[in-house]
């Protein structure tokens, strides 16, 4: 089973190495791809470059002169990312049939597109979690991961936000335990916490829907909402 990851706006792949690694572990393939232009702020140029590494990736599987020819099952195929990467995720999900299952942490983009990710995610109709995190400056929960979730038409959905999270401490860089709020600075969880935690919830999502392993109580809501008593998370929804 194959992962295509997308990394966010200005990131690089190598920022979620941990994260490929996880995944890696856990017996997917990840492939992890720059984008032709990190700060260009098109959603559909994103969503092109996401279309092309999956063409990429079909070519490469069926190629016997390439070292992954016969390797990868695309037809259980993941796509997964964050921030810009997010937004690209669910523009993917919505208009490429080989996508099988979808995990966007933290989806934005500029405020000048976000009504293509609307639109997109009007369009998901397959497994798509969206996580949020509740401290996050650059992408607030409010303005695109909550509305975008809540536009998806899909039967198996799920959308989970880290209490205390912040935007970049998804990637594998450590970021300052406070992040600014509408109420001040308020004290985040460390880095290695939110790892943890968003990395549990993409990993089981995308092990159930893709058929490597079942974890129902992680994509039915019942994980979820002791995870939210249990004060982990500070809001779900299906």
């Amino acid at each position: 089973p194959t992962i295509l990851f997308v990394h966010g706006w200005s990131a690089e792949p190598h920022y979620y190495t941990g994260l490929a690694e996880q995944l890696a572990s856990r017996g997917f393939a990840v492939a992890m791809f720059d984008q032709v232009d990190r700060f260009e702020l098109d959603l559909d140029q994103w969503k092109a470059g996401g279309h092309s590494a999956l063409d990429a990736l079909e070519r490469a599987t069926r190629d016997p002169a390439s070292p992954l020819y016969g390797q990868l099952d695309l037809s259980k195929l993941g796509v997964l990312g964050h921030s810009y990467g997010g937004a690209t995720t669910i523009a993917l999900a919505a208009t490429d049939p080989r996508v099988k299952a979808a995990v966007a942490l933290t989806p934005g983009v500029d405020r000048r597109e976000g009504h293509k990710l609307m639109a997109y995610a009007d369009q998901v109709t397959l497994p798509l979690q969206v996580l949020g995190a509740e401290f996050d400056p650059i992408v607030p929960v409010w303005r695109f991961p909550r509305p975008a979730f809540a536009r998806v038409s899909s039967q198996q959905r799920l959308y989970v936000e880290v209490a205390r999270g912040e935007h970049n401490n998804f990637t594998d860089l450590d970021f300052a335990f406070y992040a600014p709020t509408f109420v001040g600075w308020r004290r985040t969880i460390s880095p290695e916490e939110q790892r943890r935690i968003s990395r549990g919830w993409s990993t089981s999502w995308l092990e159930h829907h893709l058929g490597q392993r079942a974890w129902p109580e992680w994509v039915d809501g019942r994980r979820a909402q002791a995870s939210f008593v249990d004060g982990e998370l500070s809001r779900w929804g299906r």
